[in-house]
């Protein structure tokens, strides 16, 4: 298993490998019945057609655009790219964007599943993304390619729901996700969309992705820029999403058993033209808590989220109790309200140990919370049983002075106790000793996406956060700045 304290600090610095070739290549003008050199190139087909002969090697694809739209189909389960994987992590299959000269050049190459059919997704009927990595596909990198013009998915990992054993030791890296829409589609009703769904994947990496201008169907609670499932016949473990930029999206959520030990770091969502109905799809950060027992420790830090609804919500759908089951460590986000329909900022997880749920497994520290002028809503910024944090601590909340408490055995918003301010919030939770508030804007710096969101020297969040949340720990900022790495993805300006 890949280390993970290792992939999210490295994929801040690493951008694809400029300067390397490839075994194989790939044009829109290619043919299979090429050897697949840079001057007689293959077909978009042989990923298909040559996995014995690629498995294991790198595939670099030519710049042009690169029409599947033929290639898609009703067949969820039949993708129009089936990749091969590898044998090792020393022998990964590794799809990569080149440039003319045969050199890996990031986004050069696009894979378009609108087409010349002019419908997305190749067709109004079609259920199909445009690649997968299917059961036992391990051992594999896809890198800075551009994937648009898709209806349902752009990419699978693993089978779908309850179905085969997820793909291990995989990667999406540098790559681009936009112009997809299900808006037309006639069979996604009740089907979640999203750019990425990994059904049971596990020690994967998705990192310094862009995704942007997406739109699922007109049921926005089963669309999601990245899905992750826990139905497979593999527990879905240890996966990383680190350093991507979402806008216009769509949210991150893990939905059903089995999985655990995730970690979400270094993002940047912006929600603020997503739908705002519920919390399901306004939070950009929702799931991942359906285990009991199982795994160890989940990780949500250092993200910027603008957000319509709650901002991370730890529980999950589709299960028979909504409860926090696993542990958590959530510390070091910035979350900045966008409309009316903003609340609970942190947490809209419960605890209940009769249905699985565990007391006092979450912790939550250097959150920064940013009111943005919105008014108050009925949530505030945390709803929750006060039985849920196993510590609270240095974090900055705004001029809301709204916290709310739900009895342990709820799994709804009532009945809800608030907290109309932080030295009662303080009491009834045995919590947030050294939190305050914050009127004042904490943001120094402009630019765009996370860079309006930096903290700098005079900020009211400038080095008034503890590592670990800890009084014994050293000083450092509040938020997702504090130094260890710019959020979003690092080549998006």
């Amino acid at each position: 298993m890949r280390s993970r304290a290792g992939d999210v600090a490295a994929a801040s610095g690493f951008i694809g490998i400029p300067g390397q070739t490839f075994n194989f290549y790939i044009s829109p003008t290619g043919s299979d019945s090429n050897p697949g050199t840079l001057t007689l190139p293959w077909a978009v087909t042989a990923v298909n057609t040559k996995r014995a002969t690629y498995a294991g090697q790198r595939v670099g694809f030519l710049p042009g655009n690169y029409d599947v739209s033929g290639l898609m189909g009703t067949n969820e389960a039949v993708a129009a790219l089936t990749i091969a994987g590898g044998t090792s992590s020393a022998n990964q299959t590794y799809f990569g964007s080149s440039d003319a000269s045969g050199f890996y050049l990031r986004g050069t190459a696009t894979l378009d599943a609108k087409g010349a059919s002019g419908l997305f997704g190749g067709g109004n009927a079609n259920a199909s993304p445009i690649m997968a990595a299917r059961s036992g596909t391990n051992f594999w990198t896809i890198d800075g390619l551009r994937f648009t013009g898709f209806s349902m998915w752009a990419f699978h990992v693993g089978d779908s729901p309850s179905g085969g054993n997820g793909p291990t030791n995989w990667t999406i890296q540098f790559c681009e996700f936009t112009g997809g829409s299900a808006q037309n589609n006639t069979v996604s009703n009740g089907v979640n969309l999203g750019p990425i769904i990994n059904y049971s994947g596990s020690s994967g990496l998705v990192t310094q992705n862009y995704f942007h201008d997406n739109l699922g169907w007109t049921d926005p609670l089963h669309f999601s820029c990245i899905y992750q499932w826990g139905l497979g016949n593999s527990a879905t473990v240890g996966n990383i999403y680190s350093f991507n930029t979402v806008v216009n999206s769509s949210n991150f959520q893990g939905k059903e058993a089995t999985q655990y030990n995730t970690e979400i770091a270094y993002n940047y969502f912006d929600m603020t033209l997503c739908a705002s109905g519920t919390d399901v799809t306004a939070a950009p950060i929702f799931g991942f808590m359906a285990d009991n027992g199982l795994g160890t420790l989940s990780k949500f830090h250092h993200n910027v989220m603008l957000h319509q609804g709650m901002g991370i919500v730890l529980y999950n759908t589709n299960i028979a109790s909504t409860y926090v089951r696993t542990p958590a460590h959530v510390y070091n986000n910035t979350f900045v309200a966008v409309s009316e329909h903003a609340a609970g900022m942190l947490i809209g997880g419960y605890v209940n140990t009769g249905s699985g749920g565990t007391t006092h497994n979450v912790s939550s520290w250097n959150n920064l919370f940013w009111d943005n002028g919105i008014a108050a809503n009925a949530y505030g910024y945390v709803m929750t049983g006060i039985d849920l944090f196993a510590l609270s601590d240095f974090n900055m909340y705004g001029g809301w002075n709204l916290w709310g408490s739900v009895p342990d055995s709820s799994s709804g918003s009532t009945p809800l106790t608030a907290y109309h301010t932080l030295a009662a919030f303080r009491t009834g939770f045995g919590t947030d000793a050294n939190s305050l508030t914050n009127t004042a804007n904490p943001f120094t710096n402009g630019g765009t996406f996370a860079d309006q969101f930096h903290v700098l020297s005079g900020s009211p969040a400038f080095n008034a956060g503890r590592i670990g949340g800890l009084i014994t720990g050293a000083q450092c900022n509040m938020g997702a700045w504090d130094g260890t790495g710019r959020p979003g993805a690092t080549w998006v300006s």
